[in-house]
């Protein structure tokens, strides 16, 4: 049965990626902006033990009251996140710029 939250808004965009990566990925710049609208998206997150460098650029969420439930870029136990960049939050509801929690890169050498 489909949740009747998600009825009341069909319009709005969830629970999406701008990077989601199982590979190391080394950009020189990068652009992600979550508008209103949008709830439960992430920027930017490593879904292996990868490490993910962005270069410089941004990370931007913006809206009222109909952008909530964002990350920034997410690390939950897998991987890393190096960026020169910015993320900002620019209103909203429960947005957050970064989310890490026990995010490692384990590397094995020969």
């Amino acid at each position: 049965m489909r949740d009747p939250k998600l009825n009341k808004h069909p319009e709005y965009i969830r629970n999406s990626f701008g990077i989601l990566s199982t590979a190391a990925t080394s950009l020189t710049s990068h652009e992600i902006k979550i508008y209103d609208k949008a709830e439960k998206n992430v920027g930017v997150m490593p879904n292996r033990d990868v490490l993910l460098t962005l270069g410089t650029g941004s990370i931007e969420i913006h809206g009222e009251d109909t952008a909530k439930d964002n990350i920034g870029i997410y690390v939950n136990g897998k991987g890393a996140v190096k960026s020169t960049g910015n993320v900002t939050i620019d209103k909203g509801i429960g947005n957050l710029a970064v989310f890490a929690k026990g995010g490692a890169l384990r590397f094995w050498s020969n």
